[in-house]
């Protein structure tokens, strides 16, 4: 830590007023560093801990800081040498002065010999003066260049160099009057000054800034790595993608065996059994949706147990678990009595017009997201994105239209019976669409309400006070909705077996006679569900979300339904599965453009209300509740709750008390 103060003090020295060593680095990083990277050092009790960028920002500065100084020194350096040129140019000129001046009072001595004059009293002291004066004259400058060639010496070994100094130079010795000093001839300091100079830079040119220690070169830049890191992109990419796949097709696959209706062509034997492998099916399909439900329990209780967590409000405890009832109410209906009347290819389109109360919510009560763009954070864009909104909700309305008024079940006499089982299925419809999308309220809901609330306002403090409750205790929350969601998962699953046998022993004694590849869609429809979510949140982790997230999330329906569509044909799949599956060949071909053109609307409404899984916006490595809304998965509906249940921000709701001590205000 003084290693760090001592070299970065100068960049802020009123940091020096400060007595504490952590104060002066706080103050150093608070002046110094810009906004983005105040997050990426921390301050310890001993040691300082620093980011390689924030490293790299310090040296740079420092190095310019640095730089400027030398850039100082050798201008004020340079005017010092020219002032000591002129002064030697001009004891240059006194010293020829003196000179000639000597050699007229000699001149005039030769010519007195002929003519007698009076000889001085002092002769000798008149002599000696003169000596003295020489000889101090030729001891300054001497001392002066001896000072100059000491300096650069001492410059050539602070730069490093290799080359030797040279000694330094012999004083002389100062004259007495006995003694007498050559003088050179106009001829001889023509010579001295038409010596050739030595080529290069100036001896005083010697600046230069020295990097405190060299750097190697960093393992993340290394070819090797580099290699690694596109192989990791690719392997995560085809994981989730394949993942995503597997589960859509296995899903639809158990569903359409779990359907059972009584064929008077067979016999009562072929019928039972038949109906055994329906019940069995359809108990195989209650396990998949459950295991997530005792997951969510198991890892709850331990962090409830283990974890310092308050305990919730009891109006949040009720709210929550009432909302996520009706999610299960809604994927229970979905699930056992409304996919198992659809072909493969449209059950997979129909699972993408799931969300439409986060299509309500979106535009009324969450806030605006930044995307880093000029262009959408403008009112013009905030307006192209609200009626965009506003679209995306007509388009998940027209789901219901369309699966009532265009046969898009197999039963085209599904909605067309008796007028009292017509109300039950179209109920039935309507309901398991809308509940199902309930469980994905929480990221949609914001401090706003068609606009910005008050912190006073009752509506903001009820939805956040909730919110708060859930970011401080949500496993508290979710050991309750576990239990409940799993009775009234297995509740429902009794009540719409219809002519299904609900005997678990019995029904899954009659799976041990049958081969794997007839019961390969439960095994891939649940470790497919688990694996591609912990695939997901790695990629979303490691911050590689754009490329192994984002893109096999848009591309697994569109993939999923050709392969269904293209199974129906060629039945590919059953070097896999042999389990029967329901296709689409029944209907003619102008349902098939209303039913796609609806299905790739139904596509664009979810991704365009989930854009903010291409904004990534987390720090790297964090954990699964900064990343997720919901710590784990939905093993039906995997797709639309990945895109649904990331995060939109990170944004902390903190409590903070009143003034007048009548309630509590969120932010």
């Amino acid at each position: 830590m003084l290693s760090l103060i001592s070299r970065y003090t100068q960049l802020y020295p009123e940091s020096r007023n400060q007595q504490e060593a952590k104060q002066k680095i706080e103050i150093i990083m608070d002046k110094i560093l810009p906004l983005s990277f105040r997050d990426d050092y921390r301050i310890g009790k001993y040691r300082v801990f620093l980011k390689e960028n924030v490293s790299t920002f310090l040296e740079k500065c420092v190095y310019l800081r640095q730089r400027e100084a030398a850039k100082i020194l050798v201008r004020h350096t340079r005017k010092y040498l020219v002032k000591r040129r002129k002064e030697r140019e001009e004891e240059e000129e006194r010293r020829q002065k003196y000179a000639l001046s000597n050699n007229d009072e000699k001149n005039e001595k030769t010519t007195s010999k002929t003519t007698p004059t009076a000889e001085p009293a002092f002769p000798e002291i008149s002599s000696s003066n003169q000596s003295t004066d020489s000889s101090t004259a030729s001891y300054s400058w001497d001392t002066e260049l001896g000072a100059s060639q000491s300096s650069q010496s001492s410059f050539a070994n602070y730069r490093g160099t290799t080359k030797k100094s040279s000694p330094p130079p012999s004083r002389k010795k100062t004259k007495f009057k006995h003694e007498t000093e050559p003088k050179r001839t106009n001829e001889e300091t023509e010579q001295v000054h038409a010596m050739p100079q030595k080529k290069g830079k100036p001896f005083w040119d010697i600046f230069q800034i020295i990097a405190r220690e060299g750097k190697s070169g960093d393992v993340h830049t290394s070819r090797s790595m580099r290699i690694l890191k596109v192989i990791t992109y690719f392997v995560l990419f085809l994981l989730l993608l394949f993942c995503l796949i597997c589960q859509k097709v296995s899903l639809m696959t158990l569903v359409s065996g779990s359907k059972y209706t009584e064929n008077i062509t067979l016999t009562d034997e072929q019928n039972e059994d038949q109906r055994n492998k329906a019940s069995a099916r359809y108990l195989l399909l209650l396990i998949a949706l459950t295991i997530p439900y005792l997951l969510t329990i198991l890892v709850s209780i331990s962090k409830a147990l283990f974890g310092n967590m308050p305990f919730p409000a009891l109006k949040s405890i009720f709210m929550v678990v009432f909302v996520e009832l009706l999610h299960t109410c809604g994927l229970c209906i979905l699930l056992f009595r409304v996919l198992p009347e659809l072909d493969m290819a449209r059950g997979i389109m129909l699972m993408n017009a799931t969300c439409l109360l986060p299509c309500l919510l979106k535009p009324i009560c969450a806030s605006n997201l930044s995307t880093g763009k000029a262009a959408c954070n403008s009112k013009g864009g905030r307006m192209f994105t609200f009626v965009l909104d506003l679209l995306s909700v007509i388009v998940q309305l027209s789901v219901y239209p369309i699966i009532i008024l265009y046969d898009y079940y197999l039963d085209r006499t599904y909605f067309k019976m008796h007028h009292d089982i017509k109300e039950i299925n179209v109920i039935e419809a309507v309901f398991a669409i809308l509940l199902v999308s309930f469980s994905w309220w929480e990221n949609f809901v914001d401090d706003r309400f068609c606009g910005k609330l008050k912190a006073s306002n009752p509506l903001q403090k009820f939805i956040l006070g909730i919110k708060f409750d859930l970011q401080e205790s949500r496993p508290i929350i979710l050991t309750f909705c576990g239990f409940l969601k799993a009775g009234l998962a297995v509740a429902l699953a009794y009540l719409f077996r219809g002519n299904l046998s609900f005997n678990f022993g019995e029904v899954m004694g009659n799976l041990k006679d049958d081969k794997i590849q007839e019961n390969v869609s439960i095994i891939f429809l649940t470790l497919t569900a688990f694996v591609g979510y912990y695939i997901a949140y790695t990629a979303c982790k490691l911050q590689l979300q754009k490329f192994c997230f984002s893109f096999p999330l848009i591309l697994s329906t569109p993939l999923a339904v050709l392969l269904a569509v293209f199974d129906c044909n060629y039945h590919f799949l059953n070097v896999v599965s042999t389990e029967t599956r329901a296709c689409w060949d029944i209907w003619p071909n102008h349902l098939k453009i209303i039913h796609v053109t609806a299905g790739v609307l139904w596509f664009i409404s979810l991704y365009w209300i989930g854009r903010h899984i291409w904004f990534p916006n987390q720090k790297r490595l964090a954990k699964v509740e900064r990343l997720f809304v919901s710590p784990l998965y939905c093993g039906i509906l995997l797709e639309q709750d990945l895109v649904l249940n990331r995060r939109r921000n990170n944004q902390m709701i903190k409590r903070t008390a009143t003034d007048s001590g009548k309630g509590d205000i969120f932010r």
